[in-house]
């Protein structure tokens, strides 16, 4: 029987998978680890997929990571509201040297890469209200925590 709200193995779920696996060691990498901020919304941290038990290991994941002086993560509580990414999660890159930023989205239809100046400032906008609205790095890792050992 497949987990709830999923399809019988979708081997693209095996290649994203496998793709943010990969993603991951970047972050683990010396001599210059990646430096990641990341917002997660209140609801991707409650939502399960797979079961209690993985998403309470996912949890401890979050918390294991923000450890790494390289990575700092924020909840973005219910409380907060709307917001100007209330549509959509993105990604924004930036690069070292003279490399331009670039804007990802993941969509339905397909992955969205955005160069445009007035895209990536949108995105900037959206990404400076969502820190501004999202709990601090301290509070949000006791949150998970809290989530993780309670349950959701």
């Amino acid at each position: 029987m497949p987990a709830r709200g999923r399809s019988p193995r979708d081997p693209r779920v095996d290649q994203r998978v496998a793709a943010r696996m990969t993603r991951q060691e970047v972050l683990h990498r010396q001599p210059n680890p990646l430096r990641m901020h990341a917002i997660l919304s209140e609801a991707s941290l409650r939502t399960e997929v797979g079961g209690p038990d993985v998403l309470r290991e996912q949890l401890d994941h979050l918390v294991a990571a923000s450890r790494l002086p390289n990575v700092t993560i924020q909840v973005l509580r219910f409380e907060a509201g709307a917001h100007l990414a209330d549509s959509s999660g993105f990604v924004l890159l930036s690069f070292e040297q003279d490399e331009p930023p670039l804007g990802y989205i993941e969509t339905l239809a397909g992955e969205l890469f955005l160069e445009l100046s007035r895209d990536l400032a949108r995105l900037s906008a959206a990404y400076d209200n969502l820190k501004m609205l999202a709990m601090s790095p301290a509070e949000s890792i006791t949150f998970i925590k809290e989530l993780s050992k309670h349950g959701t």
